[in-house]
């Protein structure tokens, strides 16, 4: 399913470029519209338990949604436009781990 607004490339290369050059202390993504993650910052990858962002991205999207409802509610929002600020909480490698 894709949305109705086609993505922007140099502004979608420029966002990434942003998220990985300016470390923020919250988990950031960057969703293909078919939501298969194609970046995310430290913050993201690390707070999951994952040694690289190249074994994060490896992991297929539904695998690391807590519930595939938030999945898919994410995906109804971007068929009114583009999507910021939507949080949801994820599955981590170590159970101990907050899922936030």
């Amino acid at each position: 399913m894709k949305g109705k607004y086609p993505p922007i490339q140099g502004l979608q290369n420029l966002s990434l470029d942003f998220m990985n050059d300016f470390p923020v202390p919250f988990a950031v993504i960057a969703l293909e519209p078919e939501f298969r993650f194609v970046d995310a910052n430290s913050a993201m990858w690390k707070k999951l338990g994952y040694e690289s962002k190249a074994d994060f991205l490896r992991v297929p999207t539904t695998e690391h949604c807590h519930k595939v409802e938030h999945l898919d509610h994410l995906k109804n929002l971007t068929e009114q436009g583009p999507v910021h600020g939507y949080e949801m909480p994820f599955r981590s490698l170590n159970p101990s781990a907050s899922r936030n």
